[in-house]
């Protein structure tokens, strides 16, 4: 009914188990793409395009008592996993009676319009990675180029599986400075696609918030 009256409306409803007929999108509220911790999400996604619906604190609307503002380094956390799905990010923001966003939530999106100064490339018109995200690691790409994001420091290096065979060549998004490339396994992992493949990122070139490989 409602695409009968505005052919162009969006559908999007996450509080059901499986989209129904007619619905445009796949919606996760307050949680990523297969969690849920609000006890209302579906795990289970459907092959629908996906959205991240998130509140910058715990509120939709303005709360004076709302002091639990995420971090610019959670922020893009949330961002980026949500584009290593393929997922868009809507980011909420509670404007006050006055109609004025917070300085200090401005200040958070700031940071986070600083990160993608310089690594928007790996979000924007991206789609979901083929290289498997782990609790380090995320992958986006576009087209034959894959992007790792790093969102924890566990050892000087990554080390990643399900990296096409075609890679040959990888280096820092920002700089452009080349990084060592290590493939490890044997035929047999090869054909497995078990093959580990070791990228070396110097201590001073990582990013606070997320420090991102491009690999061709």
């Amino acid at each position: 009914m409602i695409h009968t009256l505005q052919p162009d409306a969006v559908i999007e409803n996450n509080r059901h188990k499986a989209p129904l007929p007619g619905e445009d999108l796949q919606g996760f509220e307050q949680d990523l793409p297969g969690d849920n911790t609000t006890g209302f999400n579906e795990t289970q996604i459907f092959g629908l395009p996906i959205q991240v619906c998130m509140t910058i604190n715990d509120h939709w609307g303005w709360s004076s008592d709302d002091q639990n503002t995420k971090s610019v380094r959670r922020l893009v956390h949330i961002l980026v996993r949500s584009a290593s799905v393929g997922a868009n990010l809507l980011l909420n923001v509670g404007p006050t009676p006055e109609g004025e966003i917070l300085p200090l939530q401005a200040e958070r999106l700031h940071g986070v319009g600083r990160w993608l100064e310089h690594n928007g490339s790996s979000i924007y018109g991206t789609r979901a990675g083929v290289i498997p995200n782990t609790r380090e690691t995320v992958s986006t790409r576009r087209d034959e180029v894959h992007y790792v994001h790093i969102l924890d420091d566990f050892s000087d290096s990554i080390s990643l599986l399900g990296v096409p065979q075609g890679i040959t060549h990888a280096q820092l998004l920002t700089t452009g400075q080349e990084l060592v490339v290590q493939r490890k396994g044997n035929d047999k992992l090869v054909s497995a696609g078990a093959e580990q493949t070791a990228v070396y990122i110097p201590p001073a070139a990582r990013n606070l918030f997320n420090t991102v490989i491009e690999l061709r």
